[in-house]
């Protein structure tokens, strides 16, 4: 079954879900409230350096100090080797951008030098985001500027031509390599994508010039400029959802509004012209996000329990330090013993936790508790499968071998804001672990229910009732009903309901 790529375009957020093998593997969310500020960059100024944290922290104008470690501040010129960690952060989610510099080799690189020499207070300095702020943290920064194209990442600091290692087969990889031609004494280096393959020279190097062109407005930006200020944005989300997601095997875009497919087709016309047929506007009864269970996969995604085909089931319970898995086989018996029955669940829920950990989000250390195998035949089996069903995975991934205690630890690059975290958030009412959906999911859940309503009843005016928290958020958000109203021909209310639970909301036709 072929991939595709839906964008539902909301009045409170723009959500871009990835379909493979008919199932969702994942999603962005983004609201005009929380863009994401990954890719960014700034004039900015040092306003503290920390010595015992090896970081100082810089200000780029957010009213929170973004964080600038030393690890990530040592770049404004070229060190040879070292890790390109930062530069894939920003670079469109490439996982093997990350050994792009390295050359794949593990090896260690040596450790920066104290932060003091590398920055001081009161100093400006051209940084970039490479994480999004997260509860009390301010945004991460790095002074490692990467510019994403769809098949190539401009590197200003980086010299030289550098190919990703996911570009696996060498006659590709000898061609690409002799490819992209750029004057050396420019200074200017770039990688090339997984999307580069197949790719011919030409197209190479006109998306490097446009590239480049960019880097330069930067820096013309900068030239003389007071800090802080914000020099460049990253692209809008439907822009950037088919510059980073779109590839060979994409038989489809879906998008919900006309507006969307009109930003889609520009994006395609400009960068994808091949792309521009396969981009289609919506128009079934059912809502966009409806198809292929995606609602239902989102609402399944908070939840700790997800159900095997067999009848088995996976349980993640993430912590600060790390997130556990437990395999269970249920009641599922098959085969001629148990040991059948334990290496088919295993296998099931390999394939099962490999695609929640990339619609999850989930990064940093994973534990996982499979069935305890016997035979050393089916343990080397599950291994493999597991490490094939995480090859598509765009983060980066380290597995080790299952220990004697029949438990799997792995990593997983964290790139972009856990699902959990964009959905909702801590119920605060028993100090436990439960969660909420948050006020701006619930808006934008009862935005979409409304215009659904509306286009249902056309001309006849409705009442939308929500619990007065989320009215506040709907509130907030200047213009939003009053572009529903224009936009549907109807007239709304907005009505706060005490009586009514946050996750809560109605809508009344007359």
């Amino acid at each position: 079954m072929s991939d595709e790529i839906l964008i539902d375009v909301g009045l409170a957020e723009t959500r871009v879900a990835l379909i493979e093998a008919g199932r969702l593997v994942g999603v962005s969310i983004e609201r005009p409230d929380r863009h994401s500020l990954v890719g960014a960059i700034w004039l900015g100024r040092i306003a503290r350096v920390v010595p015992g944290m090896q970081a100082a922290f810089v200000d780029v104008g957010l009213g929170k100090a973004g964080f600038l470690a030393a690890r990530d501040a040592r770049n404004r010129a070229a060190a040879p080797g070292r890790d390109a960690g930062s530069a894939a952060a920003v670079a469109g989610g490439d996982a093997a951008l990350d050994e792009a510099f390295a050359g794949g080799d593990g090896a260690m690189h040596p450790s920066p030098p104290p932060i003091g020499r590398l920055v001081q207070e009161g100093e400006a300095v051209l940084v970039q985001a490479i994480k999004d702020p997260l509860g009390e943290k301010g945004v991460k920064l790095t002074t490692d500027i990467a510019l994403p194209g769809r098949l190539l990442v401009l590197t200003p600091h980086r010299p030289g031509i550098h190919l990703s290692r996911r570009l696996e087969e060498a006659a590709e990889r000898e061609r690409l390599a002799q490819a992209l031609v750029w004057p050396a004494g420019e200074g200017t280096g770039f990688i090339l994508r997984t999307a580069a393959a197949g790719a011919a020279a030409d197209e190479l190097l006109a998306e490097a010039r446009q590239l480049d062109a960019a880097w330069q407005e930067i820096r013309r930006g900068a030239d003389g400029a007071r800090a802080p200020k914000l020099l460049w944005r990253d692209l809008d989300p439907v822009a950037r959802a088919l510059r980073d997601h779109v590839t060979k095997t994409t038989a489809g875009v879906r998008i919900n509004t006309p507006a969307g497919l009109a930003a889609a087709r520009a994006y395609a016309a400009a960068r994808l012209p091949e792309l521009a047929p396969r981009i289609t506007l919506h128009t079934g009864p059912a809502p966009l996000f409806s198809l292929f269970g995606v609602e239902a996969d989102l609402a399944q995604a908070l939840e700790k329990r997800v159900g095997l085909p067999s009848g088995g089931a996976i349980a993640i319970e993430t912590t600060q330090a790390l997130t556990a898995i437990d395999v269970d086989s249920g009641s599922f018996v098959t085969g001629r013993d148990l040991d059948d029955t334990s290496c088919r669940t295993n296998l099931e829920a390999a394939s099962e936790i490999a695609r929640q950990l990339r619609l999850r989000g989930i990064g940093g250390i994973i534990v996982i508790d499979f069935i305890h195998l016997a035979r050393a035949a089916d343990r080397a089996a599950l291994i493999a499968h597991f490490e094939a069903a995480l090859a598509a995975d765009r983060a980066p991934t380290r597995v080790l071998d299952l220990s004697e205690f029949g438990l799997v630890e792995m990593t997983r690059k964290r790139t972009g804001e856990p699902l959990a975290l964009a959905l909702s958030e801590p119920c605060g009412l028993c100090g436990g672990g439960g969660r909420l959906p948050s006020p701006a999911t619930v808006a934008a859940d009862a935005l979409r229910r409304t215009e659904r309503e509306a286009r249902a009843k056309p001309g006849r005016p409705l009442t939308l009732m929500t619990a007065p928290e989320v009215a506040a958020y709907i509130d907030g958000m200047e213009g939003a009903l009053a572009a529903l109203e224009e936009s549907l021909g109807v007239a709304l209310t907005l009505r706060p309901d005490p009586a009514l639970r946050r996750e809560e909301y109605d809508v009344a036709v007359g």
